[in-house]
């Protein structure tokens, strides 16, 4: 945990064994979060199973009997994670904010080159 951003992970071959591992555990949090009065935000709450598998079951993961969404990608402490861990969207982006800013700095190594 870190600051208001939890994760839970659970590794297994099969999706069924992960989903119920998670939904164990996703109880245990429940409690705690309970006793100790912590508003969990359910909408904000996602699960993405991290596979280089092209066929994939997703088995239903419960928080307050809600229904969590599988999603192809979460972003989680600044970094964007796709369900296949390439970092494509973190490396297009950062790539992109380079190619900014050294355009803007061309302008003004070009200008320093002819004083």
């Amino acid at each position: 945990m870190f600051a208001d951003d939890t994760a839970i992970l659970a590794s297994h071959t099969e999706p069924k064994l992960v989903a119920r591992a998670i939904n164990r555990h996703l109880l245990v949090l429940e409690d705690w979060f309970s006793k100790w009065k912590i508003a969990l935000n359910v909408a904000k709450t996602e699960a993405v199973f991290f596979t280089r598998k092209t066929r994939l079951i997703y088995p239903d993961i419960f928080l307050h009997n809600e229904k969590i969404p599988w999603s192809q990608n979460t972003k989680y402490l600044g970094v964007t994670l796709d369900n296949k861990l390439t970092f494509k969207q973190d490396i297009t982006r950062i790539r992109e904010n380079f190619i900014k800013k050294a355009h803007t700095l061309s302008h003004l190594i070009l200008a320093e080159d002819l004083n």
